[in-house]
């Protein structure tokens, strides 16, 4: 297709446009018009059911109650969660071999070691699932690592989406 300079290009359109137009090309046009606007109207509406689905999916989504984030040994913070809730573990660091960290789950007001969730020498994550409620704090021991721990709170019936690599 030959290159119309901009000039030309609108002065070719404003010739065609003052051609007289047969009443069988209006029809045409206002054919080819009306089937836009129901495309569009088709697309807005799939666009809205779209959205619609998308937040119901969220809305039932897992709400982050806590971010943790660190490279070396600290106790967190006090963070409230009702049962279930998910802690998603992230550890990296710059050798492979020799990183390294173990996570405690500890009963924020009393002090009482609930047990140790993590245990890990190798980079990776992971996701830990808890059916107990209350007031926690981490105990969080690394070596050579930096790590990320993101406490989320589920619904009930969101519990069933997670299942166990390793079943005990």
């Amino acid at each position: 297709m030959p290159y119309l300079s901009p000039t030309y290009y609108n002065l070719a359109v404003s010739v065609i446009r003052d051609l007289p137009v047969s009443k069988e090309t209006v029809r045409k046009k206002e054919q080819v018009r009306e089937n836009i606007y129901r495309k569009n109207k088709t697309m807005r509406k799939l666009a809205l059911i779209a959205v619609l689905l998308i937040t119901s999916v969220n809305a039932q989504a897992v709400e982050t109650v806590k971010v943790f984030k660190g490279t070396g040994n600290t106790t967190t913070a006090i963070f409230t969660v009702e049962a279930p809730w998910l802690l998603d573990w992230n550890l990296n660091g710059d050798y492979d071999a020799i990183v390294a960290l173990d996570v405690t789950l500890v009963e924020a007001h009393t002090g009482r070691h609930v047990g140790r969730i993590l245990h890990t020498k190798r980079k990776g994550n992971g996701l830990q699932l808890f059916d107990q409620a209350g007031q926690f704090q981490l105990r969080v021991s690394s070596t050579l690592a930096r790590w990320t721990l993101k406490v989320q709170q589920l619904e009930p019936e969101e519990k069933e989406l997670y299942t166990p690599r390793n079943p005990k």
